[in-house]
């Protein structure tokens, strides 16, 4: 299991096993001991927790659980209880109304509130698969202008007169002279 681990290792990892010596090389719960010391990093609280309030739900781009999974992801190395997850959950919805829902809800497991949301979100609508957005009028393309011309409707430009292209030369543009 060492030569496995050893092998995974790159960059600085990989140097520091390559330049020690001593008991990391014997054993894996030593090398995984002095891993761990080697390379620990404090993780700040107050950091993780603007991560997570900053990460909110975006309705038209993802379901409820793929916002949830990641959110809780953020939440895995703070040590909360399933309701302070619960709160940061719903803290992070940005609809009124389905915030509300989330919050009358009365469960203290955190996959009951998840199956839960997962019902209220997809009877709200799904996220995903809404109706294509409606042009509005300034949105014309030319599927629109042949359509226009087929169903009787004429352009103000189809009835101004079109300078006959025989009376100008095509190469200067100029008025050919008749004779």
């Amino acid at each position: 299991m060492l030569t496995a681990a050893a092998s995974k290792l790159s960059k600085s990892a990989r140097r520091w096993f390559d330049l020690s010596t001593g008991p990391i090389n014997n054993s894996w719960f030593t090398f995984k001991e002095e891993i761990t010391d080697r390379f620990r990093r404090k993780v700040l609280f107050n950091k993780v927790i603007q991560k997570i309030n900053a990460r909110k739900w975006i309705f038209s781009k993802e379901n409820f659980q793929e916002y949830a999974l990641d959110k809780l992801a953020l939440m895995r190395c703070l040590k909360l209880s399933d309701e302070d997850k619960i709160q940061f959950l719903i803290q992070g919805i940005g609809s009124f109304a389905l915030r509300a829902t989330a919050a009358a809800l009365r469960t203290k497991s955190l996959n009951n509130f998840l199956r839960e949301m997962q019902h209220i979100a997809s009877a709200s609508g799904d996220p995903i698969n809404k109706s294509p957005r409606t042009k509005n009028k300034f949105d014309k393309s030319k599927d629109d202008n042949n359509n226009d011309r087929h169903s009787g409707r004429s352009d103000v430009k189809d009835q101004r007169a079109k300078p006959d292209r025989d009376r100008y030369c095509s190469f200067c543009h100029r008025r050919k002279v008749e004779e």
